[in-house]
């Protein structure tokens, strides 16, 4: 885990800022109705098919995968600038790419950014609705309470585990153990899911 301190902007692409990176293991899934009120299910642009994360792949892009192979996918835009960059390390190694989720064929519902490291995919993380294991369709704009809600009503265990707050970020696991890494930004009151790592600059 790293931490480091400045001032920014959400996500890795922009303005200087708060740097966290942790492991958080390598499952995930969700989809749920809190309070009466059904959670928005993103739509494929290309069927009626939600995409879904689990704790190896989002859509077609896989933990693991060659960027080549990866950005053949055309679920990936433009290249932004890496967590490290932001906060005045030295810069990107070679093989260390960061790429914001786009392409002509990305769901239009779907935001977020895939890293890499050795060329290969080594975190995907969605800013925006998405379909997890066992019928549990996660929602940005939830709150960490909400969260917890809906994991537990669909079996998960949830743990808060944030640094600054109890309430900034959190573990879930399935009942068949895929684990999936949220943060919760009280400033932008959004919320995003990561495999296997969350990284926040904000």
């Amino acid at each position: 885990m790293w931490i480091a301190a400045g001032i920014g902007a959400v996500f890795l692409g922009v303005g200087l800022g708060i740097g966290l990176s942790r492991t958080l293991g390598h499952d995930q899934d969700r989809a749920e109705t809190i309070g009466g009120n059904e959670a928005d299910i993103p739509s494929e642009r290309a069927g009626d098919s939600t995409p879904r994360m689990t704790e190896r792949s989002l859509g077609p892009i896989e933990l693991g995968m060659p960027r080549q192979k990866a950005l053949a996918t055309g679920w990936l835009g433009d290249s932004q600038t890496n967590c490290s960059d932001i906060i005045g390390d030295e810069g990107s190694a070679p093989g260390e790419y960061n790429y914001k989720l786009g392409g002509d064929d990305l769901p239009d519902s779907l935001a977020g950014h895939v890293e890499f490291v050795d060329d290969r995919v080594s975190l995907i993380q969605v800013d925006s609705d998405v379909e997890l294991p066992d019928g549990l369709s996660f929602n940005s704009s939830w709150d960490n309470p909400t969260a917890e809600r809906a994991f537990v009503d669909r079996g998960y265990s949830f743990e808060p585990d944030g640094i600054f707050d109890p309430n900034d970020s959190a573990t879930a696991r399935s009942a068949s153990g895929e684990e999936f890494g949220m943060y919760f930004s009280a400033a932008t009151q959004d919320a995003f899911v990561a495999i296997p790592q969350v990284v926040i600059c904000d």
